[in-house]
This record gives structure tokens, C-alpha cells and sequence, in this order.
């Protein structure tokens, strides 16, 4: 096990070097770079879902070490390697020590399952300590079925609670405490296991009581948390969970899928198993059924419906909150298929070993009834099927991070840090977006000021006495043309434009017309004396907003060109006002427009 876990280490530093930080948890870290660590934080919905443990977790790593990715790195790999560890543990504890249960950890820990799901940091903040959590849950819950006592009840279900509130996928995992209670560790007939859970069961309302407190925050803001959710057709449901088992679940049994998609400005490949590979799984699928009906009669059907119940739960929950956006894509992405993770490795262990509780005389197996397990204790057998699995998913895992690689995030800002980094430097910038593929303009947090913030690095986007430069696709600065798309008109005077004297307040309409979007504001002026003004603009709904940063401008050269970002909107007129007697300026240009990189 040392070995499989130094091993297991080594494998996923690598695969999770190669890519960067990525679209949501820059936008994330962003987010919690300015918030205070209090409930109404942790409780906001992150991507529709109530995870406060995640916005825990970003809110650390963006106060603690921003843009550390390495450190990342570091916890998913441990995180990943305790996982690992736990799982021998968990089946050790339920079958005992054997060749099996090494040959199928071996392969959990290389697993095409959880390899793309620890990679992105974005799904790995929630499916890592997920995982984790989850196992000692499961362990402690090993306990409280031995004994009875509510403390490990207790103990398995605070494990359990930090599980769901981490990640929603738990919930789909939560069919495995009643298959082994009723399955494998409760003994006698059906009325007699039953018997045995009314006896325990204050033990087992205690396990469970995280779902309640799950729900009912959960419910108490359904419409944050459920955003996007609606009914799937019996059709789509159907076909997702078609989907599910023939092109994730089944070629994870053969190391596949082998071969991903993704198009040139996505990362995160998407599952395309070649048709021998779905067949493939298919087959395994079929033998190690088979064979584990002869090994363990009934008791291999039970065990196989955990992944599958799991399989099938996962992909409809998912399928609730995002078939809109993904449709049937969301089979083809693996992190989705995380939680079967834990259930498969269940299922293919106890199929093909009789339970064997230490301590236990009446699960002690005889040896007679252990010769047919004696299958799953071929070691040569096991040899090279764990050698062709692990040959084969680790091809699955190293395609699947040659599409995360091409990333640009850190080669863009890798050129901003050359560009900003030197001390003493003053730059003036646009606040623009963030290219697409490093930051979605969906997600909340997608300017330049967002990733300079994490950074480290320093910039002016409020100076008004230079003309700002502007942040490339690739990460340089470059100069900028600014391009109108609506100008103030009605100016009092040819030279001057629109002469704002004394205090007052002065409303300019623009034309032409512009929809709705996220534009700079460019006041171009000239004045005798140092000014102070408020200003915004007027939407097409006739509300006032100010631009992004306040509304209050003090400007004290003579000549002065303002450029403020806005909120999304969609401006009809900017209003000035001045409370200063003594103001004299003006105001030769007002423009709606943004910034583009000059040509060339």
C-alpha cells in the first residue's frame, strides 16, 4: 500500500501540473477575495448549489495563498492519496485483508473515475474532500452497525454532513449505507435484518439527521440554490442514464474512455470512447457479474447495485440542474461520474469476496464457502489484469490532461507579471474582460482588476491623466483605440463643447441608441482649476447607476480624459453634477464605447 500510495502521489503531480488555474475558480477566488468570512458568505449559492464548505475552502486559499496553484496541488494530491488509503481500510474492514482488495485499490487510485475531477480545481474542491469525507463516514458508519452505539452514529453522520454540504453529488452516493446495513452486515432473513435496524434505530435517525438539516436550508432558498433546474422528459432522462453506463461507467471498467473532445478553446475534455472500448466495458461488465454470481450468489446482484443506483441518481441529478446548458454532454463529463467512484470499488470487491467482519464468528466464512472466492485470489491472473488496467487508464488520464495543457492562463499571467511586476511601476489600464477562455463572461468576476488583485500585481484604471493601455488576449500591453458606440449630443458651445460652470447638475442625452452591455463611460475635458463632480448614467429603465468603482471623480489636471467601466447596462444619458461654485470646465467629448486594441 505504501508503494500504491507513493505511487498514486507521483502520477497525479504530474498529470495535475501540466494544467492552471481555469474559468469559475478564478472568478471564485476573486469573489472571495473581497468577502468577509461570515454565514451570509458561505451560504450564497456557488453555481446554483448550497456548498459552504467550498466557499470555505476558496475563501483560505484566496486570502492565505492567491495564485499559489502549487499548493493546490499539494492538497488535491493528498487529498486524493488519503482517499486512496481510506478505501483500503473500508475494504479490508468488510472482506478483510487479500490480493482483491490491493488489485482494486490499485486501480481506484489511477481510475479514469476520478483522474479529470481532481485535475480541474474547480470540480476538485468539491469531489476530493468529498470523497474523502465520505469514506469516514462509512468507516464510522462500520462501527455504529457493530456496536450500536450512538456514538459512532454520530461520528458518521457529522462526516456525512460535511460530505453533502461540500458537494451535492453525495446525495447520490447515500444508497450504499442501507445495501451494506441490509446486505452484507445484517444477518438472518429479511424480517430479522429488518428487526435489527428497529433496534438501532436512534442510531440511524442520527446518522441521517444531516439530510434534514441539508434539506431544509436548502429549501429555504430554493430559488438561488435550484437555479436552472427543471423536469427532465422520461425521453432525456432515459437516454442520459443510457449514456451513462455505455460511454463513462462501462469503460472505466477496461481503463477507458482512451479518447477525448474538446474544441479549441475548451480544456476540459469530454469522454469519447471508440466503439470497442463501449463494448469492451460491456463485456467486463457481464464477466465479472457472472463470475461474482458464482462466487457469492444473490449477494453480488446487491453489491452491483450501488454503482448502479449511484450511476443512474447522479446523472439525473445533474441532469436536473444543467441538462439546459449540457444536454447530453453531461454523461460525456467524467467529473459527473465521480461519485460512482467509491460504489464500483464496493461492488466489484464484495461480489467476488464473502463479507468477513473481524470478530464476527457468524460472518466467518467456512473454507468450503471460500474456495470459490479463491477466484478473485489468482494472483497471476490479478497481475496482469491490474497491469493491463492501470496501462490503460493511465493512457485515458494522460490524453485527457493533453487537452487541459493548452490552458493559457498561466502564459497570460505569466506576461502581465512582466508587464507589472517590476517595482515602482505605474501602468494605466481599461478594466476589460478577461479573454473567454480564461474567464467566461458568465461568471460574476471576469475583468482584468479581478486576476491583477490575486496576483499581486498593480494597476490604475482611475487615471486620468494618461491614456490607459490595454491587456491582449495573450496577456501584453498594448495600445488602444477607443470606439464609440453613442455620443453626448446638444453641446452649448463649438469650442467647448458642454461648458459646465459653478454647482449645478446637467443631464446629456446620447445617441444613437445601445443595447444592453458592459461599456466604458470616456468624458474628454479640459479645465482651469482642479474639480470635483458626480456622475452617472441614466439606463434604458430611467435608473441612475453609477460606474463601476463610484460615481464621485476628483480630477485635477488641466487636461483630462475619464474612462470608468459600467455595469451592465444599457446607457441613455450621463448626468453630471458639481457642487463646487468655483468649477469651470469643459467638457469637449462624452462617449459610450469600448476599448480595442489598436491595429497593427
Amino acid at each position: 500500500m505504501a508503494a500504491i500510495l507513493g505511487a498514486q502521489a507521483g502520477w497525479l503531480f504530474v498529470l495535475f501540473d501540466r494544467g492552471w488555474y481555469l474559468q469559475s475558480e478564478i472568478s471564485n477566488l476573486a469573489d472571495a477575495r473581497n468577502a468577509s468570512l461570515d454565514w451570509h458568505y458561505l451560504s450564497e449559492s456557488l453555481g446554483g448549489h448550497l456548498s459552504p464548505v467550498i466557499r470555505l475552502e476558496y475563501w483560505l486559499l484566496a486570502h492565505l495563498a492567491p495564485l499559489n496553484y502549487s499548493l493546490t496541488i499539494v492538497l488535491r494530491v493528498l487529498g486524493c492519496v488519503a482517499a486512496t488509503y481510506l478505501l483500503y481500510r473500508l475494504l479490508v474492514a468488510l472482506v478483510g485483508p487479500c490480493w482483491l482488495v490491493t488489485a482494486v485499490t490499485l486501480v481506484y487510485a489511477v481510475s479514469p473515475l476520478t483522474v479529470p475531477g481532481a485535475s480541474w480545481l474547480t470540480s476538485a474542491v468539491d469531489l476530493v474532500p468529498s470523497h474523502v469525507l465520505l469514506l469516514l463516514s462509512l468507516l464510522a458508519f462500520l462501527r455504529f452497525l457493530d456496536s450500536g452505539g450512538l456514538r459512532a452514529a454520530a461520528v458518521s453522520g457529522i462526516w456525512l454532513s460535511l460530505a453533502i454540504f461540500t458537494g451535492s453529488g453525495t446525495l447520490a452516493e447515500l444508497v450504499v449505507y442501507p445495501v451494506l446495513a441490509f446486505g452484507f452486515l445484517y444477518r438472518g432473513n429479511l424480517r430479522e435484518r429488518w428487526g435489527q435496524a428497529v433496534g438501532q434505530r436512534y442510531g440511524w435517525l442520527v446518522l441521517l439527521s444531516p439530510l434534514v438539516c441539508f434539506a431544509t436550508l436548502f429549501l429555504s432558498k430554493r430559488s438561488d440554490y435550484a437555479t436552472g433546474a427543471h423536469p427532465l422528459s422520461l425521453s432525456d432522462g432515459l437516454l442520459l442514464v443510457r449514456n451513462e453506463w455505455l460511454k463513462a461507467v462501462g469503460p472505466i471498467l477496461v481503463g477507458g474512455p482512451w479518447s477525448w473532445f474538446a474544441q479549441p478553446n475548451i480544456f476540459v475534455g469530454y469522454a469519447a470512447p471508440p466503439p470497442t472500448v463501449i463494448i469492451a466495458g460491456q463485456v467486463a461488465f457481464v464477466v465479472l457479474l457472472v463470475l461474482g454470481f458464482t462466487v457469492t450468489r444473490w449477494a453480488s446482484v446487491v453489491a452491483w447495485s450501488m454503482p448502479v443506483c449511484t450511476a443512474v441518481g447522479s446523472v439525473l441529478i445533474v441532469g436536473i440542474g444543467r441538462y439546459g446548458v449540457y444536454g447530453q454532454l453531461i454523461p460525456l463529463t467524467l467529473r459527473y461520474s465521480y461519485p460512482v467512484a467509491i460504489p464500483l470499488a464496493l461492488a466489484v470487491v464484495l461480489s467476488l469476496r464473502p463479507v468477513n467482519r473481524s470478530g464476527d464468528a457468524a460472518a466467518t466464512p467456512r473454507d468450503e464457502e471460500l474456495r470459490p472466492a479463491r477466484l478473485g485470489e489468482n494472483r497471476p491472473l490479478l497481475a496482469v489484469v491490474c497491469v493491463l488496467l492501470v496501462l490503460s487508464s493511465a493512457l485515458s488520464a494522460w490524453r485527457f490532461s493533453d487537452d487541459f495543457a493548452r490552458n493559457p492562463t498561466r502564459a497570460y499571467v505569466a506576461n502581465l507579471t512582466s508587464a507589472l511586476g517590476h517595482p515602482g511601476g505605474h501602468v494605466a489600464l481599461y478594466d476589460s474582460m478577461l479573454p473567454t477562455q480564461i474567464v467566461s463572461g458568465v461568471e460574476p468576476h471576469h475583468h482584468v482588476s479581478d486576476l491583477l488583485d490575486l496576483a499581486g500585481l498593480r494597476a490604475s484604471f482611475d487615471d486620468s491623466s494618461t491614456v490607459p493601455l490595454m491587456v491582449a488576449g495573450d496577456g501584453h500591453l498594448v495600445p488602444v483605440t477607443f470606439v464609440d458606440a453613442a455620443v453626448g449630443v446638444g453641446g452649448t458651445s463649438p469650442k467647448c463643447g458642454f461648458y459646465l460652470s459653478g454647482a449645478g447638475r446637467w443631464q446629456i442625452p446620447l445617441t444613437p441608441a445601445v443595447p444592453r452591455a458592459e461599456w466604458f463611460l470616456q468624458l474628454s475635458l479640459y479645465q482651469a482649476n482642479p474639480s470635483t463632480i458626480d456622475v452617472q448614467i441614466v439606463d434604458d429603465h430611467r435608473n441612475e447607476v453609477a460606474p463601476i468603482g463610484g460615481s464621485r471623480l476628483t480630477i485635477t489636471a488641466t487636461l483630462a480624459q475619464v474612462n470608468r467601466r459600467l455595469p451592465l447596462s444599457a446607457p441613455t444619458s450621463v448626468i453630471i453634477t458639481s457642487e463646487d461654485r468655483h468649477a469651470s470646465i469643459c467638457l469637449a467629448g462624452v462617449a459610450i464605447g469600448a476599448p480595442f486594441p489598436k491595429a497593427g
